[in-house]
């Protein structure tokens, strides 16, 4: 199904707000955002889930990445 004409995409809207909401972001804000997503990729793919995820993640924040015996650690 087509969209109308005067109709506009979620894609579209995007494209056109996204450099405005970099613009007024602080760089540090997005690193700590971009650092966190990075930690929460990394306990996920060590196959950690939900609460224990967070947990890893908060517990581990000062270090630069999980231990790769974090399951073990968990028993």
């Amino acid at each position: 199904m087509q969209p109308l004409a005067n109709e506009r995409n979620s894609l579209d809207i995007f494209d056109e707000t996204s450099p405005k909401v970099l613009i007024s972001a602080l760089v540090t804000t997005i690193r700590k955002f971009a650092h966190k997503s990075w930690k929460y990729m990394d306990v996920y793919d060590k196959e950690l889930e939900g609460k224990t995820a967070e947990w890893a993640v908060s517990k581990y924040k000062s270090h630069c990445r999980i231990p790769e015996n974090i399951k073990k650690l968990m028993e």
